[in-house]
Protein backbone atom coordinates (compact mmCIF):
# COMPACT_ATOMS: atom_id res chain seq x y z
CA UNK A 1 0.00 0.00 0.00
CA UNK A 2 1.56 3.14 -0.87
CA UNK A 3 2.16 6.16 1.92
CA UNK A 4 0.08 8.82 1.94
CA UNK A 5 2.05 12.29 1.65
CA UNK A 6 0.48 14.57 4.67
CA UNK A 7 0.13 18.61 3.33
CA UNK A 8 1.07 20.26 6.22
CA UNK A 9 1.89 24.33 6.64
CA UNK A 10 3.23 26.59 8.93
CA UNK A 11 1.17 30.09 9.90
CA UNK A 12 2.49 33.47 8.10
CA UNK A 13 2.28 36.78 8.76
CA UNK A 14 3.06 38.95 5.58
CA UNK A 15 4.74 42.18 6.53
CA UNK A 16 4.86 45.02 4.49
CA UNK A 17 6.67 48.39 4.96
CA UNK A 18 6.57 51.33 2.64
CA UNK A 19 4.61 51.64 -1.09
CA UNK A 20 6.42 49.07 -2.53
CA UNK A 21 5.13 46.60 0.37
CA UNK A 22 1.92 48.08 -0.10
CA UNK A 23 2.08 47.18 -3.68
CA UNK A 24 2.92 43.38 -2.72
CA UNK A 25 0.72 42.81 -0.23
CA UNK A 26 -2.58 44.00 -2.34
CA UNK A 27 -1.27 41.47 -4.94
CA UNK A 28 -0.65 38.36 -2.94
CA UNK A 29 -4.12 39.42 -0.96
CA UNK A 30 -5.21 38.55 -5.03
CA UNK A 31 -3.71 35.30 -5.16
CA UNK A 32 -5.29 34.30 -2.52
CA UNK A 33 -8.40 35.12 -3.01
CA UNK A 34 -8.36 33.95 -6.20
CA UNK A 35 -7.46 30.62 -4.90
CA UNK A 36 -9.85 30.44 -1.99
CA UNK A 37 -12.73 32.39 -2.61
CA UNK A 38 -11.87 34.29 0.33
CA UNK A 39 -9.35 35.43 2.91
CA UNK A 40 -11.58 33.89 5.21
CA UNK A 41 -11.35 30.57 3.70
CA UNK A 42 -7.62 30.55 4.26
CA UNK A 43 -6.93 32.18 7.87
CA UNK A 44 -3.54 31.10 8.53
CA UNK A 45 -2.32 34.31 6.25
CA UNK A 46 -2.28 37.71 7.78
CA UNK A 47 -1.31 40.87 6.23
CA UNK A 48 0.27 44.15 7.75
CA UNK A 49 1.00 47.34 6.17
CA UNK A 50 3.10 49.76 7.80
CA UNK A 51 3.53 53.28 5.81
CA UNK A 52 3.49 57.14 6.17
CA UNK A 53 1.99 57.78 3.80
CA UNK A 54 -1.90 57.47 4.71
CA UNK A 55 -3.62 58.42 1.19
CA UNK A 56 -1.09 56.18 -0.61
CA UNK A 57 -2.66 53.96 -3.72
CA UNK A 58 -1.70 50.75 -5.45
CA UNK A 59 -0.50 51.50 -8.62
CA UNK A 60 -3.12 49.19 -10.69
CA UNK A 61 -6.24 48.10 -8.84
CA UNK A 62 -7.11 45.40 -11.13
CA UNK A 63 -3.61 42.89 -10.13
CA UNK A 64 -4.46 43.98 -6.37
CA UNK A 65 -7.24 42.07 -4.39
CA UNK A 66 -9.56 43.34 -1.60
CA UNK A 67 -8.33 46.63 0.25
CA UNK A 68 -6.00 46.46 3.45
CA UNK A 69 -8.89 46.51 6.43
CA UNK A 70 -8.13 49.51 9.31
CA UNK A 71 -6.79 46.33 11.76
CA UNK A 72 -4.18 45.46 8.84
CA UNK A 73 -2.61 48.45 8.23
CA UNK A 74 -0.89 50.73 10.69
CA UNK A 75 -0.05 54.86 9.61
CA UNK A 76 3.26 55.89 10.83
CA UNK A 77 2.96 59.22 11.22
CA UNK A 78 4.41 62.05 13.21
CA UNK A 79 2.43 65.54 13.24
CA UNK A 80 3.91 68.97 13.00
CA UNK A 81 3.97 69.69 16.64
CA UNK A 82 4.89 66.23 17.60
CA UNK A 83 7.92 66.72 15.24
CA UNK A 84 8.36 70.37 17.33
CA UNK A 85 8.32 68.85 20.42
CA UNK A 86 11.06 65.85 20.48
CA UNK A 87 13.24 68.38 17.86
CA UNK A 88 13.43 70.71 20.54
CA UNK A 89 13.25 68.06 23.40
CA UNK A 90 15.68 65.84 21.88
CA UNK A 91 17.44 65.05 25.05
CA UNK A 92 14.45 63.65 26.73
CA UNK A 93 14.39 61.20 23.24
CA UNK A 94 18.25 59.71 23.68
CA UNK A 95 16.88 56.34 21.67
CA UNK A 96 16.19 59.05 18.92
CA UNK A 97 19.00 61.76 19.21
CA UNK A 98 21.83 59.05 19.38
CA UNK A 99 21.27 58.65 15.85
CA UNK A 100 19.00 61.46 14.26
CA UNK A 101 21.16 63.59 11.59
CA UNK A 102 21.39 67.08 13.05
CA UNK A 103 21.49 68.67 9.40
CA UNK A 104 17.77 67.53 9.92
CA UNK A 105 16.75 68.95 13.33
CA UNK A 106 15.22 72.23 11.99
CA UNK A 107 14.52 70.76 8.50
CA UNK A 108 11.82 68.16 9.25
CA UNK A 109 8.26 68.70 9.28
CA UNK A 110 5.34 66.61 9.91
CA UNK A 111 5.37 63.02 8.76
CA UNK A 112 1.89 62.44 7.53
CA UNK A 113 2.30 61.81 3.66
CA UNK A 114 5.19 60.19 3.25
CA UNK A 115 8.84 60.30 4.41
CA UNK A 116 10.13 62.37 1.23
CA UNK A 117 12.42 59.24 0.19
CA UNK A 118 14.57 60.63 3.59
CA UNK A 119 15.17 56.88 5.13
CA UNK A 120 16.22 59.35 8.56
CA UNK A 121 12.34 60.08 8.35
CA UNK A 122 11.22 56.88 7.97
CA UNK A 123 13.66 55.65 11.00
CA UNK A 124 11.78 58.45 12.93
CA UNK A 125 8.82 57.63 12.11
CA UNK A 126 9.55 53.76 13.33
CA UNK A 127 11.01 54.71 16.38
CA UNK A 128 7.69 57.45 17.22
CA UNK A 129 5.26 54.65 16.49
CA UNK A 130 7.47 51.48 17.72
CA UNK A 131 4.93 50.36 20.45
CA UNK A 132 1.65 50.55 18.12
CA UNK A 133 3.37 48.94 15.30
CA UNK A 134 4.80 46.47 17.93
CA UNK A 135 1.16 46.05 19.08
CA UNK A 136 -0.76 45.79 15.36
CA UNK A 137 1.80 42.98 14.34
CA UNK A 138 0.82 40.34 17.33
CA UNK A 139 -2.03 41.49 16.83
CA UNK A 140 -1.90 40.18 13.25
CA UNK A 141 0.33 37.16 14.81
CA UNK A 142 -3.28 36.52 16.57
CA UNK A 143 -5.08 36.27 13.78
CA UNK A 144 -3.45 33.17 12.01
CA UNK A 145 -3.85 31.09 15.65
CA UNK A 146 -6.30 28.30 16.51
CA UNK A 147 -7.34 27.12 12.81
CA UNK A 148 -5.57 24.05 12.89
CA UNK A 149 -9.24 22.18 12.83
CA UNK A 150 -10.43 24.05 9.56
CA UNK A 151 -7.59 23.20 7.15
CA UNK A 152 -7.65 19.85 8.45
CA UNK A 153 -11.09 19.44 7.76
CA UNK A 154 -11.35 21.77 4.73
CA UNK A 155 -8.34 21.20 2.52
CA UNK A 156 -6.66 18.16 4.52
CA UNK A 157 -3.98 20.20 5.97
CA UNK A 158 -1.98 19.43 8.98
CA UNK A 159 -1.12 23.24 10.46
CA UNK A 160 2.02 23.42 12.29
CA UNK A 161 0.58 25.12 15.82
CA UNK A 162 4.33 25.75 17.12
CA UNK A 163 5.97 27.38 14.00
CA UNK A 164 5.44 30.92 12.39
CA UNK A 165 6.93 32.47 9.09
CA UNK A 166 7.22 35.80 8.97
CA UNK A 167 7.71 37.73 5.39
CA UNK A 168 8.62 41.13 5.14
CA UNK A 169 8.61 42.94 2.23
CA UNK A 170 9.96 46.49 1.23
CA UNK A 171 12.33 48.65 -1.36
CA UNK A 172 15.36 50.27 -0.03
CA UNK A 173 15.30 53.14 -2.44
CA UNK A 174 12.82 55.36 -0.69
CA UNK A 175 12.64 56.87 2.53
CA UNK A 176 9.69 54.54 4.68
CA UNK A 177 11.08 51.04 3.79
CA UNK A 178 14.87 51.95 3.79
CA UNK A 179 14.58 53.55 7.21
CA UNK A 180 12.53 50.80 8.73
CA UNK A 181 13.52 47.36 7.33
CA UNK A 182 16.54 46.67 9.39
CA UNK A 183 15.60 48.14 12.42
CA UNK A 184 12.14 46.04 12.14
CA UNK A 185 14.30 42.77 11.61
CA UNK A 186 15.69 43.44 14.69
CA UNK A 187 12.71 44.32 16.38
CA UNK A 188 10.74 40.96 15.02
CA UNK A 189 13.72 38.65 16.05
CA UNK A 190 13.18 40.25 19.85
CA UNK A 191 9.27 40.04 19.71
CA UNK A 192 9.50 36.24 19.08
CA UNK A 193 11.32 34.84 21.43
CA UNK A 194 10.58 32.25 23.36
CA UNK A 195 7.91 31.77 20.98
CA UNK A 196 8.33 28.09 19.20
CA UNK A 197 10.53 28.34 16.15
CA UNK A 198 9.74 31.32 14.25
CA UNK A 199 11.16 31.51 10.29
CA UNK A 200 11.72 35.71 9.44
CA UNK A 201 12.36 36.56 6.16
CA UNK A 202 12.79 40.02 4.23
CA UNK A 203 12.62 40.35 0.29
CA UNK A 204 13.63 43.28 -0.75
CA UNK A 205 13.49 44.79 -4.82
CA UNK A 206 17.50 46.57 -4.72
CA UNK A 207 17.77 50.27 -6.03
CA UNK A 208 18.09 49.06 -9.39
CA UNK A 209 14.31 48.24 -9.70
CA UNK A 210 14.07 51.44 -9.74
CA UNK A 211 16.63 53.54 -11.56
CA UNK A 212 14.99 55.06 -14.36
CA UNK A 213 12.84 57.02 -11.36
CA UNK A 214 13.86 60.22 -11.22
CA UNK A 215 14.33 61.80 -7.37
CA UNK A 216 11.10 63.38 -6.39
CA UNK A 217 8.46 61.35 -8.62
CA UNK A 218 5.56 59.09 -7.06
CA UNK A 219 6.95 55.48 -7.87
CA UNK A 220 3.33 54.35 -8.26
CA UNK A 221 2.76 57.54 -11.26
CA UNK A 222 6.15 56.46 -12.75
CA UNK A 223 5.47 54.56 -16.13
CA UNK A 224 8.36 52.49 -16.14
CA UNK A 225 7.66 50.77 -12.61
CA UNK A 226 5.44 47.94 -13.19
CA UNK A 227 7.69 46.97 -15.59
CA UNK A 228 10.82 47.33 -13.18
CA UNK A 229 8.59 46.07 -10.72
CA UNK A 230 7.95 42.85 -12.33
CA UNK A 231 11.84 42.01 -12.96
CA UNK A 232 12.51 43.22 -9.75
CA UNK A 233 10.94 39.74 -8.42
CA UNK A 234 12.63 37.66 -10.15
CA UNK A 235 15.09 35.52 -8.49
CA UNK A 236 17.62 36.51 -10.03
CA UNK A 237 16.97 40.13 -9.85
CA UNK A 238 15.96 40.06 -5.68
CA UNK A 239 18.48 39.77 -2.87
CA UNK A 240 16.50 37.57 -0.18
CA UNK A 241 18.01 38.17 3.72
CA UNK A 242 16.97 36.22 6.31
Amino acid sequence: MAAVEEKSMVPTVLVGVGGTGVEVLSRLRRLVEEAYGSLNNFPIISFFSIDTDKDYKVSNPEVAGSPLKDHEKHWASVSGREVNDIMSNMEKYPWIESWFPRELERNIGALEAGAGQIRACGRFAFFYNYHKIRQRFFEACDRVKGHESLMLEKYDIRVSSGGLNVFVVGSISGGTGSGMLIDIGYCLRNWLKGQGSPLITAIVPMPNAFASINVGDRVREHPSFLQRKRKSVRISKTSVFT
